[in-house]
């Protein structure tokens, strides 16, 4: 932070849906739990999955906001 950073700057990969499914696919077909669920189409989702909940169950409740 002193020198103007917050921490390991880390470049983002490329996002390409295709290689994302391929790799999902690829798990599922060798019905690889594990690989299944450190795929990025798996994280990704289970991302956006807690980030609505926490959007509309905590954050929006919290300011009287309710979204049915």
């Amino acid at each position: 932070m002193k020198n103007g950073h917050l921490g390991p700057v880390e470049l983002c990969k490329d996002y390409n849906s295709r290689s994302w499914t391929e790799e999902l696919i690829g798990a599922m077909e060798n019905r690889n739990a594990t690989s299944i669920t450190r795929s990025s189409a798996y994280l990704f989702h289970t991302a956006a999955e807690y980030h609505r909940h926490y959007v509309l169950k905590r954050l929006l409740p919290a300011h009287q906001v309710i979204v049915a």
